[in-house]
């Protein structure tokens, strides 16, 4: 397949460029624990559900389960403490962790296969977090674009760019979530899932009738498109 010549491409981070879901996963996991197993569970099932969507959002929906479910030692007058210390929880498990995962290979191959395309993460990652381990990892070099994340949400986050005359030729759109392809859909992008590390186990029937692009990783799409 020829290679297009696309302006701008945005990346998503978890699971496309970074082999960070099952970490962030794991993080929800532990910090939702102590409310007890079945809150717990329930609490990480909508996580997997809910890929792309950011820390924020999903605290909040830890708080509703832990509100709903009548916990005596979490009254509603301490929600904001209780925010602030999931927020600090998770943050602290997963920093680390982002500092040592897997980069995907095939990322460098795409850089160099699209020298003058403007590169962008947009992620339901914090932002401050994103650009603090990407510039300690030594790649925001790569995204000329900008490193963006929450607790803007993903629509937000585009809807800003193009308000700042970015954005505005030929974009593709790299992800692997649902949620990645309804933002690409929206503002009619051209949208690649890639699959080597999603936790969207039904990826397979949901776009098999979208005449959707699946490839298994981003080396997969240098192969694909060189």
């Amino acid at each position: 397949m020829r290679k297009i010549d696309y302006q701008d491409i945005i990346f998503d981070c978890d699971g496309v460029v970074l082999n960070s879901n099952r970490i962030k996963t794991k993080a929800f996991a532990e910090i939702s624990q102590k409310f007890g197993n079945k809150i717990s569970k329930e609490f990480v099932d909508h996580h997997i559900r809910n890929g792309g969507v950011s820390r924020y959002e999903k605290i909040e929906f830890l708080i509703s389960l832990v509100e709903r479910r009548g916990l005596k030692e979490y009254q509603p007058k301490e929600k904001e403490k209780l925010r602030r210390t999931l927020l600090r929880d998770f943050s602290d498990f997963v920093y680390n962790e982002l500092l040592i995962c897997d980069i995907s290979e095939g990322f460098f191959k795409l850089r160099d296969l699209f020298k003058t395309t403007n590169f962008y993460i947009v992620s339901g990652g914090d932002q401050g977090e994103l650009q603090d381990v990407f510039n300690t990892r030594s790649l925001s070099v790569h995204f000329d674009g900008g490193i963006y994340g929450s607790p803007s949400n993903k629509f937000e986050i585009i809807t800003h760019l193009k308000e700042r005359d970015k954005l505005l030729g030929s974009v593709l759109y790299i992800g692997d979530s649902v949620l990645d392809f309804e933002v690409a859909r929206h503002f009619q992008f051209d949208f690649i899932f890639v699959s080597n590390w999603t936790e969207f186990s039904n990826w397979e029937n949901f776009f098999k009738d979208k005449s959707i692009l699946c490839l298994r990783s981003l080396e997969s799409i240098y192969e694909f498109i060189r």
